[in-house]
């Protein structure tokens, strides 16, 4: 039997998680979480995750915002670099995607407001996983993670 595809979408932000979809005879198995209080949760996650599958990577790539205050900016930057420590540490190839690129796959409206935008993003991640339980967590990990599993599989059959 061959080793299934597993895509892992990871939105660092404090108020982010992972979300891991894998590709299995009985369909879609979807493991998602916010992101971990512990740091060393990150790496365990990260080592399941891509343990014994084809397995493709994709994480939000973050910047600073304008009117961001220092210590959200601050933790946001840490967070980011929890994540790319763990990647790297274990040796996971990942790609970076922009949020314009994996949001305008999902058609979201340039323009909205942060609150509204992230409404939009949970509703969509509720319709294309009802049987997940989506919070406001796990819906930008989800989608990116199904971004990912739409966009890049081809680079995983070539392994």
């Amino acid at each position: 039997m061959n080793p299934s595809n597993s895509f892992v979408g990871i939105d660092p932000g404090n108020g982010g998680g992972i979300a891991v979809l894998t590709e299995g005879e009985d369909g879609l198995d979807i493991v998602s979480r916010k992101f971990p209080t512990d740091v060393r949760d990150v790496g365990m996650f990260l080592k399941a995750a891509t343990n014994n599958t084809n397995h493709r990577v994709a994480i939000e790539k973050v910047h600073s915002m304008p009117n961001q205050g220092v210590k959200s900016t601050f933790t946001f930057g840490m967070n980011y670099g929890i994540w790319i420590g763990a990647l790297r540490t274990l040796d996971i190839d990942f790609i970076k995607i922009q949020a314009k690129q994996w949001q305008g796959h999902y058609e979201i409206k340039k323009g909205m407001n942060y609150y509204d935008r992230k409404k939009e993003l949970k509703r969509i991640a509720i319709s294309l996983f009802p049987n997940e339980r989506v919070t406001m967590y796990t819906a930008d990990a989800l989608l990116i993670a199904n971004y990912c599993m739409q966009t890049h599989y081809s680079k995983i059959k070539d392994k």
